[in-house]
C-alpha cells in the first residue's frame, strides 16, 4: 500500500481499494471499509513518517529499511507483529493468518452468527470458504441437541 492509498488532499479515505492483482485469483478487487481506529493510528504513523524525510503518494505506507521507498515485505511485517506481541507479554501463536481467523470469528458472533455478512466481510466468494475459519465447539453442539 502506498500513502495515496489512504490519504487524499487533506483527509483520510473511508474506504481502501484492494487491488485485483493482491487478491487471491486475481479476478477482481474490492474495498474495505476503514475503521476510526485504523484512521487513528493512521494519523499517528503518517507523523511519525513526516519526520524521517518527505512522504508523497506514492511513498509505501510500510517501507522496508532497505533501499529507498521500497515495501515492507510479508516476513518483515510477520515478524514486526510478532516482536510486538511479545513485548506486550502475550503468548500462543500468531501469524496475520491466525488474525485473520480472529477478525473472521469476531465479525460472526458481532453479527448474530450470520454466516452471508461473515463471508461478505472476508472477502469470500463461497460461504464453505468461511466456516473453514470458524471455530464450531463442541459444547455448542451437545447444547443445542439436549435442547431439543
Amino acid at each position: 500500500m502506498r500513502v495515496g492509498d489512504v490519504w487524499q488532499p487533506r483527509r483520510f479515505v473511508d474506504y481502501v481499494a484492494v487491488q485485483r492483482r493482491h487478491m487471491k485469483g486475481k479476478i477482481q478487487g474490492r474495498s474495505v471499509i476503514v475503521h476510526p481506529d485504523a484512521k487513528a493510528a493512521l494519523t499517528t504513523w503518517l507523523m511519525a513518517m513526516q519526520c524521517t524525510g518527505p512522504v508523497s503518494p506514492e511513498t509505501f505506507l510500510f517501507p522496508s529499511r532497505k533501499g529507498l521507498n521500497r515495501p515492507l515485505r510479508r516476513w518483515q511485517a510477520g515478524h514486526l507483529l510478532r516482536q510486538a506481541y511479545a513485548a506486550c507479554g502475550l503468548t500462543g501463536k500468531l501469524s496475520t493468518h491466525t488474525m485473520r481467523k480472529t477478525f473472521g470469528e469476531t465479525i460472526y458472533e458481532k453479527s448474530g452468527r450470520d454466516l452471508l455478512k461473515t463471508q461478505r466481510a472476508m472477502g469470500h466468494k463461497s460461504p464453505a470458504s468461511t466456516v473453514a475459519y470458524l471455530h464450531i465447539d463442541e459444547r455448542d453442539i451437545d447444547a443445542l441437541i439436549l435442547a431439543l
